[in-house]
Order: C-alpha cells, then sequence, then structure tokens
C-alpha cells in the first residue's frame, strides 16, 4: 500500500499541457503563434474572424479515447512500466494529433470566397503551416 501511495504522490504536482508553447510561440509575422491561436480557438468578433476550435472542441469529441489512453498510461505507470512523465507524455502526444489531425481535415465554417482567393487554399487555419507545425505538449511540474 505504501509503494501505491509514493507512486500517487509522484503524480502529484504533474500535468500536461497542449498547444502553443512558449518554445513554439515565434512567428514571422504581426501575431505570435500564441495569440493567432486564441484569435481561431475563441474567434474574434471585431475582426470578423469566427471561432474554429482546433483544441478545445477536438479534445472534447475525443474524450474517452482520451480516458482509456489515461487509464492505460497511469496502469503502467503504477506497475512500474513508464515513468510519471511518460504516462502524460503518452497524453499530450495523444492529444497535440487529436489537434493537428482536426486542423488538416478541416474545421467549420468554410473560408469565404474571397479568403480562399486570397490564401490559393480552401482549408481554414492552414496558411503557412507555422500554426499547425506549433502545436505541441509539455509536461510540467
Amino acid at each position: 500500500m505504501i509503494a501505491l501511495e509514493a507512486k500517487i504522490a509522484t503524480l502529484r504536482g504533474l500535468g500536461v499541457v497542449v498547444g502553443v508553447t512558449a518554445k513554439t510561440n515565434g512567428r514571422s509575422s504581426e501575431f505570435s503563434n500564441a495569440e493567432l491561436a486564441a484569435i481561431h480557438e475563441f474567434g474574434s468578433p471585431a475582426r470578423h474572424i469566427p471561432e474554429r476550435s482546433f483544441l478545445r472542441k477536438p479534445l472534447i469529441s475525443n474524450a474517452a479515447a482520451i480516458a482509456n489512453l489515461a487509464k492505460n498510461a497511469v496502469g503502467k505507470f503504477i506497475t512500474g512500466q513508464i515513468t510519471a512523465e511518460a504516462a502524460l507524455g503518452a497524453l499530450g502526444e495523444e492529444a497535440k494529433n487529436i489537434s493537428k489531425v482536426a486542423i488538416t481535415e478541416g474545421i467549420a465554417p468554410a473560408l469565404k470566397p474571397a479568403t480562399i482567393k486570397r490564401k490559393k487554399s480552401s482549408k481554414p487555419l492552414i496558411d503557412t503551416g507555422q500554426l499547425l507545425n506549433s502545436i505541441t505538449y509539455e509536461v510540467r511540474k
């Protein structure tokens, strides 16, 4: 029982964040990747940009699969097969991939014809690829 309590104590204070972190925030435009991500994730009525959630909604839609992965990862940690950081890293990797797939598959609403003409693409959230490539995760203490 003491060993299990020690394992559980190891998890306290650890977490995983998914999105655009300080390490991937740089961008060659007027907005940082984090600012651009927030504009798209929540929308910007002042700029006539609709919400195109690539983090919250896809992760909520995949909550059951993520919970199952968490159960398996924590089980492997408890039995000593992997570290706590590796367990959380597996969750972060999955969440990152879910977010990136949501972007590459296309997020509603569709772009307006004028935007498609300007971008020469009909895919929302993909222009230079900087935002897509900035999505990552970090295991934090």
